[in-house]
C-alpha cells in the first residue's frame, strides 16, 4: 500500500458516514496492547556491542511469547504459573521521562530539536496535511512539530511528559491544546483526530504498545497514524554520539526500550499491527545534526532525557568529555559540526 501515490487515501476530513467501532474491537486494541507492551534494548556491557543488544531485542519483538511475558507469562515458555501484570503498576512515561527530557528545555528547543526539522516537514507532507486537520502531536516536547502544523490551519493538541518543554510549546503554539500527561493514557475522547504522530516517542514510552494502542483509540476510524523512529544504526553517524553516554549509564530497567528497538521494519510494522493499524507505506529520511562550534555541540546533546541520566549518575564533566570525544571525527576545517542521523517513518491507518 502506496499512501503517497493515492491524493485521496490522505484527504483528512470527516466522512458523513463515520463508522463508530465495536466494543469487541476496542477489546482488541487492548489485547493488541498488552501483546506488545514490551519493546527493550539491551546493551550488552560485555561484548561493548550496541549491536548484539538491537538483534537480541528484535528477536523478542518477532516472539510470541517474549511479547506475551510483559504481562507475566514466563520467558522460556515453561509452566510458570502466570500472573497477569496491571497495566497502573507498570512504569508510565511521566514518570520514566518527565523529569529528565525538561532539565535542559532551551538547549533542546534553541539547538537540538532543530534537527528534526526536516522530518516534521516531509512527514507532513507525505500525509497532506491541511488547514482544518484535527491532530495530535503525541509526545509534542518543545513543540515545533506542532507549530508547523498550526501555521498550516490545523486544529492542534499535543501531549508530553516534560512541563518545561511543554511550556516553551505553549509559546510556540498558543492556540493549542496542550497538555502534560502520559502517552499510555491520552486524555482524549474516541475518534478524536484526523492525524496522530509519534515523533520519536512511542518508543520511549513506559508501556510502547500501549501508548500505541492509545494513539489508534483517538485517531477517527480511516485516520492517519505515523510512528517516527531511529533509523538503522548501523553506519548512521548519529549513533555512534548516542553510543557515547553507554558507559556513564546504569542498566536499563527490565521494560525499558531503547533508540533502535523500532528500527527495524520488520519490528516496526508487527508494532503497527500488533495494536490494531494498517501498516502501510515505510520510508527513511535524512536529518543531520549541525552545530556552529564545539559548545553548542556539547549544549545540544547534553539536552537529552538521556544525557540528564548520566549527568545524574556522572555529573556534567564526564559526560560532556564523552561527547567531545565522540564529535571529534565530525570537526569541519572551520570548527563546525554535521553528523548524519536518519529516520524510519510509518504510514498507518486507524
Amino acid at each position: 500500500m502506496n499512501f503517497a501515490s493515492d491524493t485521496e487515501r490522505h484527504r483528512l476530513h470527516k466522512p458523513a458516514g463515520r463508522r463508530v467501532r465495536t466494543a469487541g474491537e476496542h477489546a482488541k486494541v487492548e489485547l493488541h496492547a498488552a501483546a506488545t507492551s514490551l519493546l527493550r534494548y539491551r546493551y550488552n556491557p560485555t561484548t561493548n556491542k550496541a549491536r548484539q543488544g538491537i538483534l537480541e531485542d528484535r528477536h523478542r519483538l518477532r516472539s510470541p511469547v517474549a511479547c506475551l511475558n510483559t504481562r507475566g507469562v514466563s520467558r522460556d515458555a515453561t509452566n510458570e504459573k502466570e500472573k497477569p501484570m496491571a497495566r497502573e503498576t507498570m512504569p508510565s512515561t511521566v514518570d520514566i521521562n518527565g523529569r529528565r527530557w525538561g532539565a535542559r528545555a532551551h538547549d533542546w528547543a534553541d539547538i537540538q530539536e532543530q534537527g528534526c526539522r526536516p522530518v516534521y516537514l516531509a512527514v507532513f507532507e507525505r500525509v497532506a496535511l491541511r488547514s482544518g486537520t484535527a491532530y495530535l502531536d503525541a509526545g509534542c516536547g518543545a513543540g515545533m512539530a506542532s507549530q508547523i502544523a498550526a501555521e498550516r490551519g490545523a486544529r492542534v493538541s499535543g501531549l508530553d511528559a516534560a512541563d518545561n518543554l511543554l511550556a516553551i510549546a505553549r509559546a510556540r503554539v498558543p492556540d493549542g491544546d496542550l497538555r502534560v500527561g502520559d502517552l499510555e493514557r491520552l486524555p482524549f475522547a474516541d475518534d478524536s483526530f484526523d492525524l496522530v504522530t509519534g515523533f520519536n516517542s512511542f518508543q520511549f514510552a513506559g508501556n510502547p504498545g500501549v501508548a500505541l494502542a492509545e494513539a489508534r483509540r483517538v485517531t477517527r476510524p480511516g485516520g492517519d497514524v505515523v510512528i517516527v523512529t531511529w533509523g538503522e544504526p548501523e553506519g548512521m553517524e548519529a549513533a555512534s554520539l548516542l553510543a557515547a553516554l553507554k558507559p556513564l549509564l546504569p542498566p536499563s530497567p527490565a521494560a525499558a526500550p531503547g533508540p533502535f528497538a523500532l528500527s527495524d521494519e520488520t519490528a516496526l510494522r508487527t508494532f503497527a499491527t500488533d495494536a490494531g493499524l494498517d501498516a502501510g507505506e515505510v520510508f527513511d529520511l535524512d536529518s543531520p545534526w549541525q552545530y556552529a562550534d564545539l559548545a553548542t555541540a556539547l549544549r545540544g546533546l547534553g539536552s537529552s532525557g538521556v544525557a540528564a541520566r548520566a549527568i545524574e549518575e556522572h555529573g556534567q564533566a564526564a559526560v560532556d568529555a564523552a561527547h567531545a570525544s565522540a564529535l571529534t571525527r565530525f570537526r569541519r576545517p572551520n570548527g563546525s559540526y554535521t553528523i548524519a542521523a536518519s529516520f524510519r517513518c510509518l504510514l498507518a491507518r486507524a
